[in-house]
């Protein structure tokens, strides 16, 4: 909860947000990890808008004064929950949906980094050609994630480099439907030992 008014957790093999208002998130940011699993009472339900959800649930659910977080341990519970659309699903959906989504492909192509403009504000910039067995998506990654992307390239490269981008958007980014980052909350993991990573490969 570093960045995002948001939690995404995982219930039933479902999941749900979670929403904290700013002046909460350092009273509950000590309390959570993500990965681990917890029981959470005494919070409000609300239906579920904004302009980025990370679930596309009905309803989410919002921290209060008064919500209890206890450590459980619950074996039942998925520790990875993605919700993977593939490059033809990104592509069908077209520019500018509400939630955030996430992919797998393998790294087939990397820009240089390059400087983005916009209102006034510059910042860093880098592209990743995601590719899986329905076709390619551009993934734009932009400040911090620059970081993140050359942290994995210097040590493997890209070649055979699977990469699972979690909570992206889906934009339309200079005529084309792209993915990117949203900025504190997106994660970039590549090469994991995760299911859908094995999963991957084999297929």
């Amino acid at each position: 909860m570093d960045g995002p008014d948001f939690l995404d957790v995982a219930y039933n093999g479902d999941k749900i947000e979670f929403s904290a208002k700013n002046n909460l998130i350092t009273k509950f940011k000590k309390d959570l990890t993500e990965g681990k699993v917890y029981r959470i009472s005494h919070f409000a339900v609300a239906t579920n808008s904004g302009f980025f959800m990370a679930s596309n649930n009905e309803f989410n659910i919002n921290f209060v004064e008064r919500t209890k977080v206890v450590l459980e341990e619950a074996s039942l519970i998925p520790m990875s929950i993605f919700t993977i659309k593939n490059s033809e699903e990104i592509r069908s959906i077209g520019g500018d949906y509400n939630y955030l989504i996430d992919m797998i492909g393998l790294v087939t192509n990397v820009s240089k980094e390059k400087q983005y403009s916009k209102g006034g504000y510059v910042t860093r910039m880098i592209e990743l050609e995601l590719t899986d067995d329905r076709g390619k998506n551009q993934c734009a990654l932009f400040g911090n994630y620059v970081d993140v992307v050359k942290g994995f390239l210097s040590s493997d490269g890209y070649r055979m480099t699977v990469v699972i981008v979690q909570f992206v958007k889906i934009k339309t980014f200079m005529g084309d439907v792209v993915i990117q980052n949203v900025m504190n909350a997106t994660n970039v993991i590549s090469n994991s030992d995760t299911e859908e990573t094995a999963s991957f490969r084999d297929g």
